[in-house]
């Protein structure tokens, strides 16, 4: 049991999905009787709903909960949200598959009554910090809860990706490109490729060459 007290929530709505906006608002209406203020990004459609508009940079360092109102692509999108903070994610399924929000619309209450109580457990997911440089410069970075793609583009030829793990030399892949999957995307685009499922809460990180010029790759 984790006693972590919940001072703001917020909220990510699946995009121009009627049922899970209102949703939401019965969601406002019931935290505002518990003396919790709902925030989200800005949208228009929240406009109708008791919902404060706050930056992303806002629900990346303020917020302790975020409610999730759609499906597993809704609920990888969120998580880059969470920047490096350690923050309570609640999954409501509005979406087909629900292998991530996997709450139905009837649990939504309950759950938060009892997640508000501190008596609930969390399931850690191990994510990926990203970084894209091209020689010395730093083009971009980002976070991934699924995965993190390298291909070839444009190109219409295989690629060579030399991989370095603490700047120790582990292998070198000719293929189409590579994939790394945390052990959440496992069961996602590295499956496709041919690649392992791995445990969700592993502590661990698997790649994938898609199409490899290898016979040893099978």
């Amino acid at each position: 049991m984790i006693n972590r007290e919940i001072k703001c929530v917020g909220v990510v709505i699946k995009p121009n999905h009627t049922e899970a906006l209102q949703t939401a608002c019965k969601l406002s209406d019931w935290l505002a009787t518990r003396g919790i203020n709902l925030v989200g990004k800005p949208h228009t459609e929240t406009e109708i709903c008791d919902i404060q508009s706050a930056a992303v940079e806002e629900l990346e360092n303020d917020i302790d909960l975020i409610v999730v109102l759609g499906g597993d692509g809704t609920m990888i999108s969120t998580a880059r949200l969470t920047g490096s903070r350690e923050v309570l994610v609640l999954g409501i399924n509005y979406g087909s598959l629900g292998y991530l929000t996997e709450f139905r619309i009837e649990e939504m209450f309950p759950a938060l009554e009892a997640i508000l109580e501190g008596n609930y457990e969390i399931d850690r997911r191990v994510m990926l910090d990203v970084e894209h440089w091209r020689g010395e410069e730093k083009l971009e970075t980002g976070r991934a809860l699924n995965d993190v793609v390298v291909n070839k583009a444009a190109l219409a030829r295989i690629i060579e990706i030399e991989v370095n793990l603490n700047n120790l030399y582990v292998n070198s892949f000719r293929a189409d490109g590579l994939i790394i999957a945390t052990p959440t995307g496992s069961t996602a685009y590295n499956l496709s490729a041919g690649g392992p499922i791995i445990y969700p809460s592993m502590n661990a990180m698997v790649l994938t060459p898609i199409c490899p010029f290898t016979l040893t790759n099978r």
